[in-house]
């Protein structure tokens, strides 16, 4: 995996090389990294989070990370809420790049899950259940602070 600038645009996602398409949000916490792709699809990145960011005075150029694991972080969707994910691809390999710029940063995520270790509810779920899943996402995340 290789993150390139302008792969897609700002604010958008893209899953399985597929067409990009607005997501409706992200949230970075000290112990959360949640990104809100479009519907009840979400993405919750469990190896990062706003910790991680540098003081203010040291925000400058780009920080690239790179994670590989069992269980970095999970995709998932809710067709219907009161019966939970109807899918979860455990993410295995994630490429995070973050170019500081002032006080805003922008992120561009890459990364992908291996299908087979995928859980499935076959009554809602109707696609592949093997194979490599991918998705790559870029936004800007603005620092509140004073």
């Amino acid at each position: 995996m290789k993150i390139q600038d302008n792969e897609i645009g700002i604010g958008t996602a893209r899953i399985n090389d597929e067409t990009s398409f607005d997501i409706n949000g992200v949230y970075i916490a000290p112990r959360a990294f949640n990104i809100h792709l479009k519907g009840s699809e979400a993405i919750t990145i469990y190896t990062f989070n706003s910790l991680m960011f540098p003081i203010e005075q040291k925000r400058k150029g780009t920080d690239v990370y790179e994670f590989k694991g069992p269980c970095i972080g999970l995709y998932y969707d809710v067709a219907d809420i009161r019966e939970g994910p109807y899918i979860n691809h455990f993410i295995d390999k994630l490429l995070l790049s973050i170019k500081y710029q002032g006080k805003s940063a922008t992120f561009h995520l890459k990364g992908q899950a291996d299908m087979s270790k995928s859980s499935f509810d076959d009554f809602w779920y109707k696609g592949l259940t093997n194979g490599i899943w991918t998705f790559e996402v870029r936004f800007i995340h603005y620092f509140n602070e004073s």
